[in-house]
C-alpha cells in the first residue's frame, strides 16, 4: 500500500512538474523590455500601466519588485505544487483517511496564505512608488475593473 502511494505521488509529482516547466514565466515577460512590460499584465492585474503615466525609473522599481516577489514565492510555489499532488493521492487511495487529508489541506492553505502575505507586501511597496496623481489614477481604474468584474458576475 505504502508503495503504491509512494509510486502515485511520484508520477504526480514528475507530470505536474513537466506541465508546471512548460507555462510561461514572468521572468520570460521582463526579457522582453521595459517598454513592452508595460503592456503586460504586471501586479495587481493592472493590464495597461501607461494610464498610470509611470516614469522610467518607477517602472524600473516595479519590475524589481516583482523579481524579487518572484524569487521570494518560488520555494513556496513548488512546495505548494507537491502538497497540491500529494493531496490528490490522497483521495486517490482505496481508504482515503480523514485526518491525512485534512492536514494535508491545511499545509495547502498555509502555503496560499504566505503566497497571499508576499503578493500584498509587493503591492504595498508597488503603492508606496507612485504619486499622489497615480493613487487616484489607480484607485479609478481598480473601481473600474471592480465594477466590469460584477457585471459579469
Amino acid at each position: 500500500m505504502k508503495r503504491c502511494l509512494f509510486m502515485t505521488s511520484v508520477v504526480v509529482i514528475l507530470f505536474s512538474s513537466i506541465l508546471w516547466a512548460q507555462k510561461p514565466h514572468m521572468c520570460e515577460k521582463m526579457h522582453k523590455g521595459t517598454r513592452e512590460m508595460k503592456h503586460k499584465e504586471m501586479p495587481g492585474k493592472i493590464e495597461k500601466l501607461d494610464e498610470l503615466g509611470l516614469t522610467d525609473e518607477q517602472l524600473k522599481s516595479i519590475q524589481n519588485l516583482r523579481l524579487d516577489f518572484i524569487k521570494k514565492t518560488a520555494n513556496t510555489k513548488a512546495q505548494l505544487e507537491i502538497k497540491q499532488a500529494e493531496l490528490k493521492a490522497l483521495w486517490a487511495e482505496s481508504e482515503p483517511t480523514k485526518d491525512a487529508i485534512l492536514k494535508k489541506i491545511k499545509e495547502i492553505s498555509d502555503l496560499k496564505g504566505e503566497i497571499a502575505m508576499s503578493r500584498a507586501e509587493m503591492k504595498l511597496e508597488i503603492y508606496k512608488i507612485l504619486t499622489p496623481d497615480q493613487k487616484k489614477k489607480l484607485k479609478e481604474i481598480m473601481r473600474k475593473h471592480l465594477h466590469m468584474k460584477d457585471m459579469m458576475e
